[in-house]
């Protein structure tokens, strides 16, 4: 929802959006947390292949949102740089 709040806001808001991302990566907290535990729960004998699952899963943004703002950047109409924080609330 920060994300959300700090794509719909104008580029003349730079303190607001400074804050909406720091409270929507704060919020991520308590959810890593019990990230590493969850897989054990739910399968004791699989659990590393859970994990393996998860993070190739999870490390998929990482590699496709450094494209997508490589192509964002080289155009600098400021539509084009709202797309990074659209992409942050979906991969996010």
């Amino acid at each position: 929802m920060a994300l959300l709040i700090a794509t719909l806001s104008g580029p003349d808001n730079r303190a607001l959006i400074v804050i909406c991302i720091i409270i929507a990566i704060a919020s991520c907290g308590p959810a890593w947390a019990s990230f590493g535990v969850n897989h054990l729960d739910i399968g004791a004998h699989f659990a590393g292949i859970l994990m393996g699952l998860s993070n190739c899963v999870g490390s998929t943004p990482g590699f496709l949102v450094p494209i997508l703002t490589g192509y964002v950047v080289e155009n600098t109409d400021v539509s084009y740089f709202r797309l990074i924080y659209i992409y942050s609330v979906f991969f996010f």
